[in-house]
């Protein structure tokens, strides 16, 4: 068995390494819309062939079996790690921004299901305002029936945390009819009560088998860094990692132009960097320099196309209306989303689903394209702090671009159709079905 894991491991390399200089082409049935606007590597003109915007499954399969392959006998050989797999067993890690309350609704109702098991929920206040952020979380888990999950909270102190004028988002869902209508009796006082987020992912890290969990994240990973430097084996203990984060080959929006609201301006913004990432691009930079686990990316490429309501689409915030709250299984807090929802566009219309369109892969992936991989590293120079830059671009943002990494993501979903189907999944997640 050993010899046969070496040969698949030799293979799997031989693959990966085909697949960093060509790309095989798509098959010809798919249009030129399903390919992307731009490739992973960005064309080199306009003409170029669709073999340079995808790799095929095989490769990414032998891809994550090689990184798999790593793991110690040692680890591998614990007998409860053997059995037949279950439900994809998921950590959401959020800052309690007004999606991810969207994201857990759909989460519960996926775990309720048994389509995925949700270990617990995270909380990183950087986004946020507490208590609000751990109140409306408290409410939502009890009122969607996953009070059994645990709800905790990161100690990590983000770098650059979000413009306090969009941090009191939290504050405006908690004030919303819906939300106060939920009358519950919130078993924190003070900060020290609350649960430890961080001691918490290190145990279940700890306890997991390897390549077992699914870190859904949508904040920065500063508390993963935390993590990884106070137990450098956890890292084998995860299968993916799907981030809500970054820019590709569109602009970021940190620029402080007012384009994404008032609120911004910081000193060293800039027009590439994604929120998440420019949070704490140390944390990014370490995470993606000290581990193998694939990284899935949902970026600003794909978010753009995702408004919750605006002069190109107000398909989302339609099909959220449409849904009868008499028709859905917690009605409070579909009430509470669609209050929180149609007064955020009406302050904020630019807008988009980020953090749910990442659960959405987490959930319903095959929505997704797979438009292959790239190489990304994470500047932390301050002329372009937070970019995620390519080898194509290395060297045109200052310097710290030193060291790239295997990364996927998705600029699209799979057919125009594919979008209505994840803002009815979305809309409808208060609903059970």
């Amino acid at each position: 068995m050993r010899m046969l894991r070496m040969a698949c491991f030799s293979l799997c390399a031989l693959l990966v390494d085909v697949g960093s200089t060509s790309t095989p082409a798509l098959e010809p049935t798919e249009s030129a819309w399903m390919r992307g606007d731009e490739c992973l590597e960005g064309p080199e003109s306009p003409g170029e062939e669709a073999s340079k915007c995808a790799l095929s499954a095989i490769q990414r399969r032998s891809a994550k079996l090689a990184v798999q392959d790593t793991v110690p006998d040692s680890v591998t050989a614990r007998p409860e790690c053997g059995g037949k797999a279950g439900p994809k067993k998921v950590i959401f890690i959020q800052d309690a921004c007004l999606d991810d309350f969207l994201s857990l609704a759909a989460l519960a109702r996926a775990h309720k299901a048994g389509e995925i098991e949700l270990l617990g929920d995270i909380v990183v206040n950087g986004d946020s305002t507490l208590p609000d952020s751990m109140v409306v979380n408290y409410k939502f888990h009890q009122a969607l029936g996953i009070g059994d999950i645990p709800l905790l909270l990161s100690r990590a102190r983000i770098f650059n945390q979000f413009p306090w004028l969009y941090r009191g988002d939290t504050y405006t869902l908690a004030k919303t009819p819906g939300i106060e209508s939920m009358k519950f009796d919130i078993p924190w006082k003070e900060y020290q009560d609350y649960p430890d987020g961080d001691e918490w992912l290190v145990k279940t890290l700890q306890d997991a088998c390897p390549s077992s969990i699914t870190i859904l994240h949508v904040a920065a990973l500063t508390n993963l860094q935390m993590a990884f430097k106070k137990d450098p084996s956890l890292p084998q203990k995860i299968k993916e990692l799907v981030w809500m984060a970054g820019a590709v080959n569109v602009p970021g929006n940190t620029d402080g132009t007012g384009k994404h609201g008032l609120g911004h301006g910081y000193r060293g913004m800039n027009s590439y960097a994604e929120w998440n990432v420019y949070a704490d691009p140390f944390a990014a930079k370490y995470v993606m320099e000290t581990t193998t686990f694939p990284i899935h990316l949902i970026p600003l490429d794909l978010c753009n196309k995702l408004p919750l309501c605006n002069d190109d689409s107000c398909e989302f915030m339609n099909s959220l209306k449409a849904e009868d709250k008499a028709n859905c299984a917690y009605p409070e807090i579909q009430t509470a989303l669609k209050q929180a929802f149609t007064k955020s566009i009406a302050a904020s219309p630019f807008m988009r689903l980020w953090d749910s369109a990442a659960t959405a892969y987490v959930l319903k992936p095959h929505l997704f394209l797979d438009q292959g991989t790239t190489q990304l590293a994470v500047v932390t120079a301050w002329d372009n702090f937070g970019r995620l830059v390519q080898p194509k671009d290395a060297g045109k943002s200052g310097k710290g671009e030193t060291h790239f990494r295997t990364v996927s993501a998705s600029f699209n979903l799979t057919k125009p159709s594919a979008y209505t189907e994840m803002y009815t999944f979305l809309s409808s997640a208060a609903c059970d079905r």
